[in-house]
């Protein structure tokens, strides 16, 4: 598999924006996304971190969002069950999920070296990297993989992979997770596109999309609540918003969180299954066919598509009409003087531009903590937690 050179590597390390966006600020202005481009695009100096705005706010109570369920063929009106026909339930502890048709990826961690498992990805920074046999309750592996960043390990640790095929219009991606207490900066499970193939990852940090060229979706720890870090979607598309009020320069467009939920948040030592859909915009001249959904432990938490849910921006923040995040409360313009929209999913404005890398990693730039991953899978379907035995 081709790795970047040492030179290009150590680029790396220079600090990405913050996820914490419950500010009304950017939070900070840089992000894993340059730490990898190669020798010939590394020009761009990055920005020092700023603030968190919203340090000494109160958490609003939960409002226990309730949307609805798309299914594998875009179906808005199905139920929130997973039913039968989801992957998972079709291969009990996901034995065998590989062989599934509609099966992209599969990622179990049941190599017998860190090397071993290294080889499947373009890049591989293992670096604080190991096995455990710490799993999910369900799964039928006997290890899964801690990536621990910061301190003597490095900032980050990741893999990349270059999806099978000719890229995809439409993809979902289930994971286990499994979070510290610890400071984590960019660390969770990225998927996008590259037009042309990179087989390294590149988000240009800074910069918003132009629609033929990348698009990026991640969910991250984000901001604080009371129980842990809340988490939510981290992207980058064309039709992004930016934390300025007159965008300029090369600083001025940093991943859009969209969720803002304080139910949603890291459950320290406890995995967690998480799943989300991005289906690319049909129609190059807007929004059509453009889709964004997630689900926690099978449940739906939102689901977004070209009409709903209605929500209002707050600089480069959108809040769904039941977001309880500081982002959302503190900072929100009065009610009168909120525009109600659905969020802009025009990923693309070229069909060129299709899905085609994951990137699950851990980056902190201070501190140090580890993420546990599991039983990842990518599929043109609906994939479902892992079913018992």
């Amino acid at each position: 598999m081709p790795r970047l050179p040492i030179v290009a590597l150590l680029a790396l390390l220079v600090a990405c924006s913050s996820p914490d966006d419950d500010a009304h600020n950017p939070g900070d202005n840089t992000d894993p996304a340059n730490q990898n481009q190669n020798a010939a695009n590394q020009n761009q100096s990055q920005p020092d971190a700023g603030t968190d705005a919203s340090a000494n706010h109160t958490d609003p109570p939960d409002s226990g969002p309730n949307h609805t369920e798309p299914d594998a063929n875009n179906d808005p009106d199905a139920n929130n069950d997973p039913g039968p026909t989801t992957i998972a339930a079709l291969h009990p502890g996901d034995q065998d999920i590989a062989d599934h048709p509609s099966v992209v990826w599969h990622e179990d961690f049941e190599q017998s070296s860190i090397s071993e498992m290294a080889d499947r990805y373009d890049q591989a920074r293992t670096n604080g990297m190991s096995f455990s046999s710490d799993v999910p309750s369900a799964s039928s592996g006997s290890q899964s993989v801690i990536m621990t960043a910061g301190g003597s390990h490095g900032d980050a640790t990741d893999l990349y992979a270059v999806l099978p095929g000719d890229g995809y219009d439409q993809l979902y991606v289930r994971y286990y997770v499994k979070h510290e207490d610890a400071p984590y900066h960019h660390s969770g499970m990225w998927i996008g596109g590259y037009n042309p193939t990179l087989t390294y990852p590149f988000p240009r940090a800074g910069t918003r999309p132009d629609g033929d060229e990348r698009v990026s979706i991640a969910v991250e720890p984000s901001g604080s609540t009371a129980t842990g870090r809340r988490m939510d979607f981290y992207n980058y598309w064309m039709g992004m918003r930016s934390w300025m009020s007159e965008p300029s320069g090369n600083t001025a467009f940093y991943g859009n969180a969209v969720l803002h939920y304080d139910s949603f948040h890291t459950r320290p030592d406890e995995w967690m299954c998480i799943e989300f859909m991005v289906r690319l915009n049909t129609s190059m001249d807007n929004s059509d066919g453009g889709e964004l959904a997630i689900w926690v432990d099978d449940d739906l938490l939102q689901h977004f598509d070209a009409e709903q849910p209605l929500g209002y921006w707050t600089a480069d923040k959108f809040c769904p009409a039941d977001a309880d995040s500081p982002a959302c409360v503190n900072y929100a313009p009065p009610p009168e003087d909120r525009e109600q929209e659905p969020l802009n999913l025009q990923w693309r404005n070229s069909p060129e531009l299709r899905l085609n890398h994951i990137w699950p990693q851990n980056y902190i730039s201070s501190g140090e903590g580890s993420l546990y991953f599991d039983d990842i899978v990518v599929a043109t379907e609906r994939i479902g937690c892992i079913v018992s035995d």
